[in-house]
């Protein structure tokens, strides 16, 4: 008994050291984690109104505090919104559908430098078989970069915490289609593929303004029966200023093996079109050579020299 009467107070004394100490520790840890504001659950809710069509599936969320430099807040979320829980503060928000595989992404914890591009491509990229033959000369030596997907984006400045935010998502990609009527001998045609010049390689997210580079753009093409040959890109946009022509070439293999390029000055359709989300480019008049054939042969391939490229220049202006 005197033996347990004399440890208990030594074993009582030990457990309130270190009963004090977790305290005290418990304590300084909370202060290190604890928000200076609360944290709010908020709803966020997208109005699609200014879309006709099939909404996107999800939307990415970013929000960057005003009131610190710490790294944003990143949410994914449906594409009518959801639920998010961060502190009461002034966040600077972007959002973007992100079924976007082919997007690129730079500086995504800068809300003033957060900017989508796309990766390096290949002139013939809009092709639909493999190709490994010779390239064609190009009509304005600058990057080639694959076409973008089709995007939907928002930049809001907002009081975050405790109540409901609306986003209402824009477009951020235009389509650039074009149309040539009228082609001679198209029924020589064997395969085809498009590339446009002088377009933006990357668009900033807080306000939409198009990076200074501009690049070409490979677009896939179809030529039919009828003489017509058509195609359409998802591209993001033209530089606001006129550094570099919009240049639509057509890149034509023949039944005979030859292969040909046709180099059009569209300039002035792209950055005159009465919708610059929706640009509709019209050429008429394209002469292809006829393809001559054989009995043996009647797909052609009479003495054609398969590694060069023909190259026409049609109406090709600088800009003013």
């Amino acid at each position: 008994m005197r033996w347990c009467h004399h440890i208990s107070p030594c074993i009582m004394t030990l457990s309130m050291i270190i009963t004090l100490l977790l305290i005290s520790s418990g304590c300084e840890h909370k202060a290190l984690w604890m928000p200076e504001s609360p944290v709010e659950a908020t709803e966020v809710e997208y109005d699609w109104s200014e879309y006709a069509g099939d909404t996107p599936p999800g939307m990415t969320l970013y929000l960057y505090p005003l009131s610190t430099d710490e790294t944003p807040w990143l949410f994914n979320l449906d594409h009518r919104g959801g639920i998010i829980n961060v502190p009461e503060d002034t966040y600077r928000l972007i959002s973007y559908n992100n079924n976007t595989d082919g997007i690129l992404f730079r500086n995504t914890n800068d809300y003033t430098r957060l900017e989508v591009y796309t990766r390096n491509g290949n002139i013939l990229d809009g092709l639909d078989s493999p190709y490994s033959g010779s390239l064609p000369s190009r009509a304005i030596e600058e990057p080639v970069v694959i076409t973008p997907d089709m995007m939907w984006t928002t930049a809001v400045t907002e009081k975050v915490g405790g109540k409901r935010i609306i986003l209402t998502p824009r477009r951020l990609t235009p389509r650039y289609s074009f149309n040539v009527t009228d082609v001679s001998n198209i029924g020589g045609v064997s395969k085809i593929c498009a590339a446009i010049s002088g377009l933006v390689g990357g668009v900033y997210l807080d306000n939409n303004s198009p990076s200074v580079y501009p690049v070409t753009l490979p677009s896939p093409a179809r030529a039919d029966a009828a003489g017509i040959i058509t195609g359409s890109i998802i591209t993001f946009g033209i530089p606001d200023l006129p550094s570099a022509e919009n240049v639509l070439s057509l890149y034509i293999w023949l039944k005979d093996g030859s292969k040909h390029s046709f180099n059009f000055d569209v300039t002035g359709q792209i950055r005159e079109a009465p919708d610059p989300m929706e640009v509709d480019i019209t050429l008429s008049g394209l002469e292809l050579p006829e393809v001559e054939t054989s009995p043996d042969d009647p797909t052609g391939g009479i003495g054609v020299d398969v590694d060069s490229w023909h190259t026409v220049d049609i109406e090709l202006k600088p800009i003013e």
